[in-house]
């Protein structure tokens, strides 16, 4: 289960540069609205202050930039503060927890690129490099293709009465993003927009923000730092003794690991530790009975093609004995639908804001973990050590696939949250022609995230090298989702629990690694469920209430004749009422056995044999 990106930040200057080749006529006309080359070159720096509203929330947006695509922006929405700043050669972001870290990925691109857009660079000598190509002409613009050196290609439109640019478009993920500019003003003899809207995706899942210019200053001088690695504004926790917390026991439901928390001194409540997720999640529903604030409203996107409405909530506390964890911002979502597909209780996810306050170590099968200090802690282990990329606040490591006979290079999301163990999302797939070398494929309907239902196909590679590691013929599944993570070009896919719990593992957000060390084993700390049923249940008062969601095509539920809607009743002769969703799987996951089970089929009861095997 994914959180989307909730709030979107890209540049707002009001100008449009190009280079080499460039389709000389609308950028020419483009200089001269814009107040003439003269004037334009004379600009070494700009700062900009906008009034801003995106996720409900208004508040302000100030950038900086200069003429060599050094590039700074804050945006202060009072609940949700983010400063962003690139000098040329490195990027850095402070979250909206004050938390600093390096940029780079698909976030790095969209930060090149506004360094080259503000200050008109390479439609001036001596700017930043990139390059131009000429689309031709539509609807009464002229389309250009503008691709800074190492940043986001955008293609703009210059409307053909004006010479301005009226909107860009470049993708963000798998989605569009669109930016459209009016009520053009003149400073200092220079046009800039004066109305900005930005939107991201489209339907209800669109992000839509606005800014209004309130303030532009010409060559004013960047504060000493404007440019470089912005202050942490983020307490660190502090250990009650020493600089670790040891056996924080974990229950693990399928390979999700969840552990107790308290919100603000409450009751303990259940948590999943989820790498995958870019921000710590509080259920809407557990934020509204302890009374605490929502402010804004956006749309959140992941796993499944749908969006689910986002808030925001400041100075939320976690707490955990034997360490003192800082107040912070969270995320509100509605986390009922999630429930009632992993058949226990989920009051909140601990994401990216959380896991990087510490190295948190995982043992799968003492099912523990255990928190350090990363300013103290030393590793001393033999364990594989996996670099990370921390991607907008997600971890993404390269590994090897072989397929067809020939090795892949790709690029995963580490996800702890995600019960598969490998997932490619739909471009990956299509670009390395994955399904036409499988030898079986299934296709299947049957994955569940933030965005709902996922749909795609099943089937083994030859292998996967991870870490140093190998795992021959693991299960995979390549997604057919047109929206979500499995749309999403920006990576190969998901690398999740089935294939991290053959390991005691270590992730170090700190040094950007995570660390595997092998169980003897080496396989997955809970069998996966044989017999081709997925579950749903009753939700919250009635995790005893379990039917059948999904039956996979060939397996031997399919044989034996489930079908969806299906109530289980009982299973060996004992009632379904001894079970939960995750013991029955457990109980379905023993190769060779023959499970008859009891069920309620709108009204009329039977029981049906299922002989457990693997069926892929």
């Amino acid at each position: 289960m994914k959180l989307g990106c909730l709030i979107v930040l890209v540049s707002l200057s009001s100008a449009v540069v190009a280079q080499d080749r460039a389709p000389r006529g609308a950028l020419d006309r483009c200089a001269e609205a814009l107040g003439g080359r003269e004037r334009l070159a004379a600009v070494k720096s700009l700062r900009k202050v906008y009034k801003a509203r995106m996720a409900g929330l208004d508040g302000r947006l100030e950038e900086w930039s200069t003429k060599d695509g050094s590039f700074r922006m804050r945006l202060d929405l009072g609940v949700v503060e983010i400063v962003r700043a690139y000098d040329g050669n490195t990027a850095w972001q402070r979250d909206q927890n004050g938390a600093v870290a390096r940029m780079s990925g698909p976030e790095l691109l969209d930060l090149v690129w506004q360094g080259y857009w503000a200050t008109w660079s390479c439609l001036l000598d001596g700017r930043v490099r990139g390059h131009a190509r000429d689309l031709g002409d539509e609807a009464g613009a002229h389309k250009v293709e503008l691709a800074p050196e190492g940043g986001r290609k955008t293609t703009v439109w210059f409307d053909a009465k004006t010479g301005l640019p009226a909107r860009t478009e470049a993708p963000s993920g798998d989605q569009l993003q669109v930016t459209r500019f009016s009520d053009w003003q003149r400073h200092d003899g220079i046009q800039f927009a004066g109305k900005v809207e930005q939107v991201v995706g489209k339907g209800k899942a669109a992000q839509v923000a606005t800014y209004e210019l309130e303030t532009v200053e010409v060559n004013a001088k960047p504060p000493a730092g404007t440019f470089g690695k912005p202050r942490s504004a983020s307490p660190k926790p502090s250990f009650v003794r020493g600089s670790s917390v040891r056996d924080i026991p974990i229950e693990l439901n399928s390979v999700h690991i969840y552990l107790q928390l308290r919100i603000n001194d409450s009751e303990p409540k259940w948590f999943l530790f989820d790498t995958g997720a870019g921000a710590t999640v509080l259920s809407q529903t557990v934020a509204d009975e302890l009374g605490i604030e929502s402010l804004g409203k956006a749309r959140g996107r992941g796993a499944g093609e749908g969006s689910v409405p986002v808030s925001f909530a400041r100075g939320v506390r976690l707490g955990l004995p034997g360490v003192r964890i800082p107040p912070g911002t969270v995320a509100l979502i509605p986390l009922t639908e999630i429930e009632k597909r992993t058949g226990r209780e989920l009051d909140g996810i601990l994401g990216y804001d959380f896991i990087r306050q510490f190295v948190v170590e995982i043992d799968y099968v003492g099912r523990k973990m255990h928190l350090h200090d990363p300013a103290t802690w030393k590793y001393a282990g033999k364990g594989r050590v996996v670099r990370l990329q921390l991607q907008g606040n997600r971890p993404i490591a390269a590994a090897t696939i072989t397929s067809g006979g020939r090795p892949i290079p790709a690029q995963f999301l580490i996800d702890t949250g995600a019960n598969a163990g490998l997932m490619f999302a739909g471009p990956f797939t299509k670009q390395h022609e994955l399904l036409e070398k499988l030898d079986k494929k299934l296709f299947f309907r049957g994955g569940y995230g933030v965005g709902g239902e996922s749909t795609g196909w099943i089937g083994r590679l030859d292998r996967l090298e991870f870490g140093g590691l190998k795992f021959d013929r693991p299960l995979a599944s390549f997604s057919e989702d047109k929206a979500g993570a499995g749309a999403d070009p920006d990576y190969a896919g998901i690398l999740g629990g089935r294939i991290l719990s053959c390991c005691r593992v270590f992730v170090d957000y700190s040094r950007e690694r995570l660390i595997l060390e092998p169980y003897e084993h080496f396989a997955p700390v809970v069998p996966r469920n044989l017999s081709g049923l997925f579950f749903v249940t009753g939700g919250r008062g009635k995790w005893h209430e379990i039917s059948v969601a999904r039956i996979v095509p060939t397996s031997p539920a399919a044989e034996a004749g489930f079908a969806e809607g299906d109530r289980i009743a009982s299973v060996d002769g004992r009632p379904i009422r001894e079970f939960t969703k995750h013991a029955l799987e457990v109980y379905l996951g023993v190769p060779g056995k023959t499970v008859r089970i009891g069920i309620d089929r709108g009204g009329n009861k039977k029981e049906l044999v299922v002989e457990l095997r693997r069926w892929l």
